[in-house]
């Protein structure tokens, strides 16, 4: 499996973090430098970027999927199956290796396994399937994040060839069902991996680089709103729920609404 971070040039402190933790789990992993502000023109030469996102995109955002389109095509372009992509923030389970140094695990038909959480609510698929001390779920909704995942060479293929023009940022086009080509999303439960700021919300050792310039504002956390305003937001909530389940009765009955935790510690 080809193992890809992705890391700013200038970020040694994270660099470091993640060199040991993959040191230590015995996991060879490639570095791949990150875009940033200073190259992102020549870095998005021929890509556009669309409005239903819904708002002006922030550059860190733009570098951001640039960057995971870079990994995209090392692995569509690579000779491994399987390729897992990471964000230089993360913090990896003591049994990471067993998911990282082979792909066995993974059965057939799957384009993408996110082995991260952002700990928010998902739909899944009740159904699972038992893997090396963990579960794997078909992941029916979108799913906050693209800092751990892992993909095959056809879905990176297909990712590159439909993201010369974007409408939302990197962790839409992966796993959100409105946005990702069709790829067959399945999720990892429990994690083996989380950002450093959703485990240690309180003391980040490493902040996000993306919320910390404003980015994501209305889609990952919003603004405070007026009572009104949440209001409205909860009667839409409502709305989309009955939508949904009118469209697909049997959801309940098939799916669950859960949050995916993150385990640290191998299973005994």
């Amino acid at each position: 499996m080809n193992i890809l971070y992705i890391n700013l040039d200038a970020a040694a402190a994270r660099r470091a973090w993640m060199e040991n933790q993959f040191s230590e789990l015995g996991i060879k992993a490639h570095r791949v430098s990150a875009v940033t502000s200073g190259n992102l023109s020549e870095k998005a030469s021929g890509i556009t970027f669309g409005s239903d996102i819904g708002r002006k995109w922030f550059d860190a955002e733009k570098a951001c999927l640039l960057s995971h389109r870079e990994c995209w095509k090392r692995i569509a372009e690579g000779a491994d199956e399987f390729g897992a992509i990471f964000e230089d923030d993360v913090h990896l389970s003591s049994d990471a290796a067993d998911f990282l140094t082979d792909a066995a695990w993974i059965p057939s038909g799957l384009d993408v396994v996110k082995i991260e959480t952002y700990l928010q609510k998902v739909w899944t698929d009740k159904r699972r399937i038992r893997v090396r001390g963990r579960s794997l779920h078909r992941l029916k909704s979108n799913h906050f994040g693209s800092a751990g995942y892992i993909l095959n060479r056809d879905a990176a293929a297909k990712l590159l060839k439909h993201s010369t023009h974007v409408e939302m940022p990197s962790d839409h086009l992966v796993f959100n069902p409105a946005y990702n080509f069709g790829l067959r999303v399945w999720q990892l439960s429990e994690a083996i991996c989380i950002q450093d700021d959703r485990l240690n919300a309180k003391e980040a050792l490493f902040p996000s680089q993306i919320s910390s310039s404003a980015d994501r504002v209305g889609i990952h956390r919003e603004k405070p709103k007026s009572v009104g305003k949440k209001i409205i937001r909860e009667l839409s909530r409502i709305y989309e729920q009955a939508r949904v389940l009118a469209a697909n009765p049997i959801r309940p009955i098939r799916m669950q609404r859960t949050i995916i935790e993150y385990r640290g510690d191998k299973c005994s």
